[in-house]
């Protein structure tokens, strides 16, 4: 019985096999025969919880910004909205195909989802936009969604008079976010890194784990451009230190390895000619520094120093500030052997000053240092950097190689948030949901074709990015901070710890901080308890 099933079974594969043949012999078929319709039975269709979602053409309104910021241009207008027609590719620069990405998304979006767009614009300046959004939230000119700065809405987000974020965490478990409606059929906002959010950053913008008020993920093209990177010369690295090394594959290695720390980056001070004094006319120094904010930040928390303890206490979120950290004042020696090493120009006149910022800027395009101090990737896009001969990045150096690099999303990240009192809580997810899955292509040729397919130089600078972008890690302790700031500017400038080390960045501390330490707990537990009652005060 066995033999004649399979001498069956070979008649019929000869007999598939030749037909097969003679149809492939066969003429065309005419241009105009219509086709058969096959069996669709077998064809799986993924379906996604917003499918069930009626958006009966809905207008969503966004809220983003275009107050001018001389550190890192707004990118609401390019990165989120888009432009309002597709440039010619060949044309266009990096960016603006960059921009085509984001049309052909919110334009698939809005076919998808059966939805439209409009946008409302914030023009205040850093440090005011959460004062708006409170006015907003009181009023009936809300919109239903927003993105702005990560400084403000830090801050918005624990103001409980009024409430103005909706509590993605409503009645959920955690990563998996439930805005509590009747109407959300299936109703999951599925907060995960697989999906494009930046998990770890929306933990650290909230202060526990039963809500979350704040949105950053790939939609949020923004916050990537907010990251800290040090930018550098290839081209005056190769020319006077490495002529060997014509790509720069030493130091990449060195990075690759984790021995990018602070100190080494001061051995390549010998770029500076020997006798020369330090001056904003100078060629060939080390390093032109703008001893203010930004750099204070980068120095800091690009170490992730663990500055408080945070424990549950009747359940709720208890944090402690450290009394002591021996990490810190390594940092405080360091910044000041980094200001005072040879070629570095760092002039206390520029201490917290935008002009310093941007003056130390200008030196290194003008492609007089080998590296800019800490900086926002996206001051990239600027015609500056732009037309260096071969411009490249790094992480920040590390305090020691026995750290991680840690990469730090500055303040001036444009993060999310859905209004609470949006009637649109449903389709404001779905379509967040909707454009944070579909913008990993926005991203890609954001780094691909803008940043290191055309302004950067070679698959090193590349490697670079890869790293430092999955580097994104802890900034617990900076969200802190700037939540001290918020709740009471004068203590929180006096007592943060990027202002306490951009002021003492030209006094060495040959003892340790332990007084430092002292005055600023002491003068900060209290404003962070009132943050957490106000965290729970909030919905």
């Amino acid at each position: 019985m066995k033999t004649k099933l399979m001498r069956l079974f070979s008649a019929l594969l000869v007999f598939v096999m030749v037909f097969a043949m003679l149809v492939a012999c066969g003429d065309e078929p005419d241009d105009d025969r219509e086709a058969i319709d096959g069996d669709d039975d077998d064809v799986v269709t993924e379906t996604n919880w917003w499918d069930s979602v009626d958006f009966n053409d809905t207008t969503l309104t966004i809220m983003i910004s275009n107050a001018s910021d001389v550190e890192l241009t707004p990118g609401g207008d390019k990165y989120m909205k888009g432009p309002l027609e597709q440039v010619d590719e060949e044309e266009g620069t990096g960016f603006e195909k960059v921009q085509n990405e984001v049309y052909l998304r919110n334009a698939q979006a809005i076919e998808d989802l059966g939805i439209q767009l409009s946008y409302d614009y914030c023009n205040k300046v850093w440090g005011s936009v959460a004062g708006h959004v409170k006015e907003l939230e009181g009023s009936t000119g809300y919109p239903d969604m927003y993105c702005d700065l990560l400084y403000d809405y830090v801050g918005a987000s624990i103001s409980s008079n009024p409430q103005c974020f909706a509590n993605l965490y409503k009645y959920t478990t955690k990563n998996v976010a439930k805005l509590e409606d009747s109407a959300y059929v299936g109703g999951a906002l599925e907060i995960s890194k697989g999906n494009g959010f930046y998990v770890d950053l929306m933990e650290d913008m909230a202060l526990s784990e039963d809500k979350m008020y704040l949105l950053a993920g790939d939609y949020y093209l923004d916050v990537l451009r907010a990251m800290l990177v040090l930018p550098f010369n290839l081209q005056m690295y190769v020319d006077r230190l490495a002529q060997d090394d014509p790509d720069g594959e030493a130091l990449y290695e060195l990075v690759s390895d984790g021995e990018w720390t602070w100190s080494k980056l001061m051995e390549f001070q010998t770029v500076f000619p020997q006798g020369e004094t330090e001056s904003a006319t100078s060629s060939n120094l080390l390093m032109a520094l703008a001893c203010g904010g930004l750099t204070s930040t980068g120095l800091l928390y690009s170490t992730a120093f663990e500055l408080y303890d945070m424990d549950y206490v009747n359940d709720q979120v208890d944090y402690t500030l450290k009394t002591s950290c021996p990490d810190i004042n390594n940092l405080f020696k360091m910044a000041y052997e980094l200001v005072n090493t040879r070629g570095v120009l760092c002039d206390d006149s520029t201490k917290g000053d935008q002009d310093g910022v941007v003056a130390a800027k200008n030196i290194f395009t003008n492609e007089r240092s080998l590296f800019c101090g800490p900086m926002m990737l996206g001051v990239v896009e600027e015609n500056g950097f732009q037309q260096m001969q071969r411009l490249s990045i790094l992480p920040l150096p590390k305090l020691s190689v026995a750290h991680d690099y840690n990469t730090v999303i500055n303040s001036r990240a444009r993060v999310g948030a859905i209004s609470c009192h949006t009637t649109l809580k449903v389709e404001s997810a779905a379509f967040i949901q909707y454009v944070n899955e579909n913008s990993g292509t926005v991203r890609d040729e954001y780094f691909n074709k803008a940043m290191t397919g055309k302004f950067m130089v070679g698959s090193g600078a590349g490697q670079m990015l890869t790293l430092i972008y999955n580097s994104i890690g802890d900034n617990k302790g900076m969200i802190l901070e700037l939540l001290i700031r918020y709740k009471d500017w004068e203590l929180g400038t006096a007592h943060c710890w990027t202002t306490l080390i951009q002021e003492d960045f030209y006094q060495a501390h040959a003892n340790d901080v332990t007084t430092l330490f002292g005055n600023s707990v002491s003068a900060k537990q209290g404003v962070v308890d009132q943050i957490i009652a106000d965290w729970y005060q909030c919905d």
